[in-house]
């Protein structure tokens, strides 16, 4: 049983590092899209797999995947688009 379960947890972290390495940090988007950075006013997020909460610099960022509910909210968006998440309208203003 043990076994079967390491072999799952090895499928999906290799699932994960596909998407990850799917991720082309070089090609600049005016619109949300897997592998970017998307400021709004109460929260940060990076559109590539689902790995919670982390900060950088100080800053808190919420990794999401492109499936999940926020993420397919932030999916095409761009700057100065909104949306609503945790019931709070939300504003884009910033994709890197």
């Amino acid at each position: 049983m043990a076994e079967l379960q390491g072999s799952l947890q090895l499928d999906e972290a290799l699932k994960l590092k596909k998407v990850l390495d799917g991720i082309d940090s070089s090609i600049v988007n005016n619109s949300v899209r897997l592998g970017s950075v998307v400021e709004t006013i109460n929260f940060n997020f990076f559109v590539a797999i689902s790995a919670g909460k982390f900060l950088v610099e100080g800053k808190e960022y919420l990794a999401v995947s492109s499936g999940s509910p926020v993420g397919k909210l932030l999916i095409n968006l761009k700057v100065g688009d909104t949306f609503r998440f945790n019931n709070k309208q939300e504003v884009v203003m910033r994709v890197i």
